[in-house]
């Protein structure tokens, strides 16, 4: 299963965080330099900074809703987050879920090597893949120091198994002979932990310092769950939820709209009020009934509509009312075999496949069973069959009917979206009660739609008898609260069922023609919000101060489309023959087989990963602090070696440092690594011990040189073939929110543009403006998504966009003498090719003050040019 384009922006802003972290060294800077790289102010405009809430340790929270995938996130962010620490001699990641029914679901699915998480992580970890329960690590099962050194391991808990306060939690911190190898193995590099024994799990997981993955992060906020995290010892915390609480630090907030733009989610939710609780069952059988048809009529893959029936909670006996209450409806018309109970102590639909074809399950009795760890992309319908006069608590399950069936837009749009059916005269207490459980799935009130609304109305406007006796329901049994005929149920139904023969949309009934309507409507302003390029949709476009194209020069811009490079391909199924030119494309038939070798490895002392330990407030990330206690334990390894195996240990070593290049074949990069170490003097190899990590980072900057040279010789080969085209793709965004505003230079194209312009660039603006036939220009804003970019062997932004009078658009690159090297050779080549395809409309300049290299030219050059445009 491919990533969606927003789940590789969320692993790619998590890769950017940590990147910062290594450069600045310093947590707190490192979160703020994130944030102002996409125009938002840490401290300015209420925007929290850095909440140390574990000194020393990198703790980041990704804001994901309900259906977006947060697993498969977390999945597929690990090699990423290991390829960024310092020290990877040991893989250990805690899994940490907040119930047994999730802690079930995750340990399935990743031991499973057919589900879509495990073959993620196998493929980055070349299947080198260990899953463990809380019983296995007890019990020492396949858990020692061996294994955890040559894989990766994954530590499935749940929150109540290592809170030491209840029975489960003590047991991690008891003494345990399964684990005594492992105490006696490991370095003594963790803290020791009050009321551990040293060989006990929770101090051998301190001395390991793992990666924590914190699924349902909002679960973990109290100080209990704080104090279980710091006894973790972890190097790296990363927590994913809907729900961020205060103390989380979010670096990625994923919107409703992308989740509906990438089709995961069933939205809007449709919510209808009926006169009564008959009325809902009817309803809802029948358009469960509705939607099948339309499932076999308009869809390629199998969908088979779950209604979910909410039942409220009261004080009998579950075995007795809900049996009932399925009797109930099965007496209205429905198979036995279709109806399932899932309460707190009847579960039928437990080890059911209900994707299955063979699974004839279409009702399912609940009360809030289904509140967490469930997912069913087959459940659309949420009916409530609370007594009129009860308090509607459809809060917790409402994300249950969210997750759209096979993550694409179906040709049918009844089955791209969910439904709320309810009877309650206090109407608008229900709708509050939906729109929260929204929120708690991480959406918002604009994606809920009312139909039936003048009857909404008219309940809301009624006195509301709950008001008077709120006990009025829990004074009854579901026996008594279930006030439906089951007879005249099946007989409104039968007649129903027969008028659904035909898929028309005349014979869809008043439930689907509003829905219709309100699909309509809610599609058309995603559409129109997509279409703006605006990132700037979700919560931090509150702290943001987003700036829009002037308006005189709107609808213009709106027809603009910028050429960037397309590449041949052979046609698909799709009719395609042109891709957009990747980077990684041009790394295709790259090898270091016969590539040159670094030089003078070991002439400078391991200086790469210093940190200034003194500063002791906890700014600073304890990864880097213990990289040296991490290399004392090589070294102690190395020593317990015989010599004549230990440059072989190095030199794997020095390869799974250089892993984290995904271009290049492991063979390919082991040969290298082998001939690099075989090619060094006696004197050079007896030093690698000492210099292990620079050398390895000197070794991979060296081959990320090799390879901008390959891309750079593969995209010109490329474009003499004439298999690169510049077609017309990329849009102007219509909002921009640059950090700090200024509207010094006139005719920009934004109400106001970014204020970083050294005194050179802002002479060179100012005096292209000047010039009678320049219409507007842009301050492009470096490494931002929504800006644009010239896609060749590197990503080349410009420093300017400028647009003439007559409708030339120019990108202008500013470069002081300086900066008169190798790589803006380059780059002035690579924005040449771009403008020779491009056509007469665009050009490309590189301006130098006075000398220029070769294809560049002087500020004097460019006015002249510009004269003449």
């Amino acid at each position: 299963m491919e990533l969606k384009n927003y789940q590789v922006e969320v692993i790619n802003e998590l890769s950017y965080f940590l990147d910062l972290i290594n450069e600045r060294k310093n947590i707190p800077l490192a979160f703020e330099s994130f944030w102002s790289s996409k125009g938002l102010l840490v401290k300015k405009q209420g925007f929290q900074s850095y909440k140390n809430n574990i000194p020393g340790v990198p703790h980041v929270c990704l804001k994901v809703p309900t259906g977006g995938g947060k697993t498969y996130i977390a999945s597929s962010s690990l090699r990423k987050i290991f390829d960024r620490l310092s020290f990877t001699s040991r893989k250990i990641v805690v899994w940490l879920v907040p119930s047994d029914t999730i802690l079930e679901q995750t340990v399935r699915n990743l031991n499973n090597p057919n589900h879509y998480y495990r073959s993620r992580i196998n493929a980055d970890f070349n299947s080198r893949v260990e899953v463990y329960t809380k019983e296995q690590l007890l019990s020492g099962q396949n858990f020692n120091s061996t294994t955890i050194s040559e894989q990766l391991s994954i530590l499935i808990l749940s929150f109540d198994s290592l809170r030491s306060k209840n029975k489960e939690g003590r047991k991690v911190y008891q003494e345990n002979g399964n684990l005594q190898q492992l105490t006696e193995m490991i370095p003594n590099e963790g803290v020791k932990i009050i009321g551990s024994a040293e060989n006990s799990l929770i101090q051998i997981i301190n001395k390991l310092m793992p990666v924590v993955i914190v699924d349902e992060g909002h679960n973990a906020t109290s100080e209990l769950s704080v104090e279980m995290l710091k006894n973790l010892n972890p190097s790296f915390v990363l927590e994913l939820t809907a729900t961020p609480r205060e103390n989380s630090n979010v670096i990625s907030y994923v919107d409703a709209l992308k989740l509906k733009d990438s089709n995961m989610v069933k939205l809007p939710v449709i919510v209808y009020n009926k006169n009564n609780q008959q009325e809902v069952i009817v309803e809802a059988i029948d358009l469960r009934n509705k939607l099948e048809n339309q499932a076999k009529a308009n869809s390629s893959k199998y969908i088979r509509p779950i209604v979910l029936f909410q039942a409220q909670p009261n004080n009998t006996d579950e075995s007795t009312t809900f049996v009932d209450l399925k009797n109930k409806l099965i007496k209205c018309g429905i198979k036995k075999e279709e109806i399932a109970i899932k309460t707190a102590t009847i579960n039928e639909i437990k080890g059911v496949n209900l994707l299955s074809e063979t699974c004839e399950i279409r009702y399912i009795i609940t009360i809030n069973a289904l509140k967490e760890g469930w997912d069913c992309p087959f459940a659309y319908i949420l009916a409530t069959l609370a007594n009129k006069t009860s308090k509607i608590d459809v809060e917790q399950i409402v994300g249950r009917i969210l997750r759209q069936p096979y993550t694409q837009q179906h040709s049918s749009p009844f089955l791209n979206m969910s439904y709320v059916l309810t009877s309650s005269i206090n109407f608008q207490d229900t709708l509050e009660n939906v729109i929260k459980g929204l929120n708690n799935a991480g959406f918002s009130k604009t994606d809920c739609r009312l139909a039936n609304i003048i009857s909404a109305q008219k309940d809301m406007e009624q006195e509301n008898p709950f008001e008077k006796n709120e006990n009025t329901f829990h004074s009854q049994g579901v026996n008594d609260a279930l006030d439906f005929t089951p007879e005249e149920v099946g007989e409104q139904t039968k007649k129903l069922a027969a008028n659904n023969e035909d898929n028309n949309t005349g014979n869809l009934g008043s439930l689907l023609t509003s829905a219709l309507k309100e699909h309509t409507e809610y599609s058309k302003q995603v559409k129109e919000v997509v279409s703006t390029g605006s990132t700037y949709l979700g919560e931090t476009r509150a702290f943001m101060e987003v700036v829009r194209v002037e308006s005189k020069f709107l609808e213009s811009v709106k027809k603009i489309k910028i050429p960037q490079f397309f590449v041949n391909i052979e046609p698909n199924i799709f009719n395609e023959t042109t891709i957009l030119l990747s980077s990684e494309k041009l790394t295709e038939g790259f090898s270091l087989k016969e590539k040159e070798l670094p030089q003078n490895l070991t002439t400078i002392n391991d200086k790469i990963y210093e940190v200034d330990i003194k500063v002791g407030d906890g700014s600073e990330p304890k990864y880097l602090m213990f990289n040296q206690k991490r290399m004392n334990e090589f070294k102690e390894i190395l020593n317990m070696i015989p010599p004549q195996s230990r440059l072989k240990v190095m030199e794997d070593t020095i390869h799974e440092n250089l892993k984290s290049i995904n271009s290049i074949e492991t063979t390919d990069l082991k040969d290298y690594v082998h001939r690099i170490i075989d090619s060094l003097s006696p004197e050079d190899k007896s030093h690698l011990e000492d210099n292990l990590n620079s050398i390895s980072e000197r070794i991979k900057q060296f081959i990320y040189e090799l390879l901008k040279l390959h891309k750079a010789k593969k995209f010109f080969d490329l474009f003499d073939k004439e298999e690169i085209k510049a077609i017309p793709s990329f849009s102007i965004p219509i909002e921009i929110n640059p950090v700090e505003k200024s509207s010094s230079v006139a005719k920009s194209l934004y109400e106001e543009e970014r204020n970083d312009l050294n005194t050179y660039e802002h002479d060179i603006i100012s005096r292209v403006v000047s010039l009678d036939n320049v219409l507007w220009w842009h301050r492009i804003i470096d490494s931002k998504p929504t800006e644009f970019f010239i896609n060749g062997f590197v990503k080349h932004y410009p420093d300017f966009m400028v647009m003439t009078v007559k409708g030339t658009l120019i990108l202008l690159e500013v470069k002081g003498e300086q900066l008169s090297n190798e790589d803006s050779a380059l780059k002035v080549k690579l924005g040449k090719k771009w403008q020779l395809l491009s056509g007469s409309n665009y050009r490309y300049y590189m301006v130098f003050k006075d000398k220029a290299i070769q294809d560049a030219i002087t500020i004097d050059n460019l006015i002249d040019i510009l004269l003449k445009l």
